[in-house]
């Protein structure tokens, strides 16, 4: 059963980013997600670990918002707030830049750890389906250390009713 409920959640999973499509002036988007533990054998996370997206459309280009997450089986929790802007408006397919700021606080630590990040995203959209690419940098300006990330999504809708996504 447990292998069952693993499946699915690998199959119904999704990124907590939006996406770089700008929202329209004034609308909201708003995701929770969790990273939970199926089985006592499990090592990480042996948590919930939840996770807050939130975006708020603060003209027809810019888009602000605020991510929050907990992680490390629930030992650290981070916050960013981000600004995203098309960098190359001119085009069907959107190429945008994310600038964001946070701090990562691991339970025990003295001080949060204040981060820069920098991400850049570009997506198409069909009729029923859309793909995009995010890329994201994360700078720590306690240890001087950057990790990056880069995210593929593929979905396709072939009914109203059903949605399919594919992430890498």
């Amino acid at each position: 059963m447990a292998r069952v409920l693993v499946l699915l959640a690998l199959l119904c999973a999704t990124q907590t980013q939006a996406g770089p499509w700008p929202l329209g002036k004034g609308d909201v988007f708003l995701s929770f997600g969790a990273n939970v533990a199926v089985t006592q054998d499990a090592e990480a996370p042996v948590h919930t670990d939840p996770s807050l997206y939130l975006e708020y459309g603060l003209t027809e280009k810019l888009t602000v918002g605020f991510t929050s997450f907990s992680s490390e089986a629930g030992e650290a929790i981070s916050g960013y707030a981000f600004a995203r802007y098309p960098v190359l408006p001119p085009l069907n397919d959107p190429l945008t830049v994310t600038i964001g700021a946070g701090l990562k606080y691991r339970f025990g630590d003295l001080a949060p750890d204040p981060r820069i990040q920098l991400g850049f995203s570009w997506c198409h959209g069909w009729d029923n389906a859309w793909a995009t690419i995010v890329t994201n940098s994360t700078y720590s300006t306690t240890d001087q250390t950057t990790f990056h990330t880069l995210d593929a999504t593929y979905g396709w809708r072939p009914t109203d009713n059903i949605a399919t996504i594919f992430q890498l």
